[in-house]
């Protein structure tokens, strides 16, 4: 099928290279014939919604025409039409080269003399008549006359706009080939339904899945859009938060680290146009992750505000600690075996550190209680929370039960009398002895 309306022709974006390149090889014949070059207007890129059967995609083209205005030594001539005449009975056939106006139209058209020429002004038959635009109007002029009147060779110039023409048209055609690769989604209906489908499936990779986020999304938008008439509605929380990614991709214009990054400035052109490929769908797609860490790190300071401010205990003492919070846990090898750096927070959000050796199976949030002998007090400067923190070394610790680390603090919170001596009892009995 052709991407036409009415007498329109419109092209592929994609494919306006290799049709300039068409055109560029017919005026190279038209130039060493001396003859005007042909000229074609582009304007767009528009979106346009393409019917493939049941249904629709809406793809990125350009309109293109032909110019019909020809300079040569006599001034400016603008090609209206080839009229065809039949010899024996006047029937003309015409080949318009532009969409006429009513006044155009009755010169072509509706003359009483199909073959009187306005360059010689003899009335004889002839098979071929030109309707010319000039300066001074609407002139009919024959076949023969026609490169004297303008000056130039017409009928070569009219070969090649034909060539030219059929050059268009075949450019034009369109099939289901290369819906896929040229099929585009508005950007923000697209960044609506890629909201939807993270929250629901989760951030999906093809190296990790077979599936990704960017492709799933494509093709959710295409069979919305037609299963909705074109307007896929979703929730107010979801649109919020799709317009404020696309606010956080034009931002990063404004931001000397990410401005000349081949990254964002992809990105801001995809904003920009309002509409994308499946094979950009990736590249949108990941910018709703890249949102999501900035927020997460706009809210780290604060996160940060309350931990580690204070060093706990003295060094040397030894201390049960109940309730441990697991922040990190590193195993490293070495040469002489495993270590492992263990990371954690007490209930008052006090930061302690334990280099212990061999290796031990934690995640961020498991809940520990130990015993442990208080090493040196440290101070540092935390990147990540942009912050002075505190941290309590540890060193000989051991992992105990919840019910053992209760046993532990009760028999701390309560020790036992000590036993006096002996000695210390006799010498209590006797000076208690009654005397007589």
């Amino acid at each position: 099928m052709q991407i036409k309306n009415n007498e329109e022709r419109y092209v592929l974006q994609s494919r306006l290279p290799l049709l300039q390149h068409r055109i560029d090889a017919i005026n190279e014949k038209l130039e060493a014939a001396k003859a005007p070059k042909i000229e074609i207007l582009v304007s767009g890129p528009f979106i346009q919604r393409i019917q493939f059967g049941l249904y629709s995609r809406m793809m990125p083209v350009v309109k293109v025409e032909l110019s019909r205005e020809l300079n040569g030594p006599k001034g400016e001539v603008k090609m209206l039409a080839l009229s065809t005449v039949d010899k024996k009975t006047q029937w003309m056939e015409h080949k318009t080269f532009t969409k006429l106006t009513p006044e155009q139209d009755v010169q072509v058209r509706l003359t009483d003399t199909p073959c009187l020429c306005d360059h010689c002004g003899t009335n004889r038959i002839r098979i071929y008549m030109y309707t010319l635009q000039t300066q001074e109007g609407i002139k009919r002029v024959g076949s023969g006359c026609v490169d004297e009147f303008a000056g130039l060779q017409i009928r070569g110039w009219q070969a090649a706009y034909e060539k030219a023409v059929e050059s268009i048209e075949q450019y034009s055609e369109i099939d289901f080939s290369v819906v896929d690769d040229h099929s585009v989604v508005p950007v923000m209906d697209f960044l609506k339904e890629a909201i939807t489908q993270i929250k629901d499936n989760g951030y999906l990779t093809r190296n990790e899945t077979g599936r990704s986020s960017g492709s799933e999304t494509f093709k959710a938008v295409g069979d919305r859009m037609d299963a909705e008439n074109g307007g896929p509605t979703y929730p107010t929380a979801t649109v919020e938060k799709a317009k404020a990614v696309r606010d956080y991709i034009l931002k990063s214009e404004a931001d000397p680290e990410r401005r000349d990054q081949d990254y964002w400035s992809n990105l801001r052109s995809l904003v920009e146009f309002g509409h994308l490929t499946m094979r950009q769908s990736s590249l949108l797609c990941s910018s709703i992750k890249s949102h999501e860490t900035h927020l997460s790190k706009l809210a780290l300071p604060q996160e940060g505000a309350s931990l580690a401010n204070e060093h706990f205990g003295t060094e040397g003492e030894r201390i049960p600690l109940k309730n441990l919070r697991v922040a990190t846990a590193y195993v490293d090898e070495g040469e002489w075996g495993y270590t492992t750096k263990i990371t954690l927070y007490d209930d008052k959000n006090r930061l302690f550190e334990w280099k212990a050796s061999g290796r031990f199976e934690l995640k961020p949030g498991d809940i520990v209680h130990m015993v442990g002998t208080l090493g040196k007090h440290e101070t540092f400067e935390s990147k990540k929370y942009e912050k002075t923190m505190f941290k309590n070394t540890l060193k000989r610790c051991k992992f105990h039960s919840l019910e053992e680390i209760d046993e532990i603090i009760e028999k701390a919170n309560n020790p036992k009398p000590k036993r006096r001596s002996k000695n210390a009892e006799l010498a209590g009995e006797s000076q208690s002895a009654p005397t007589f």
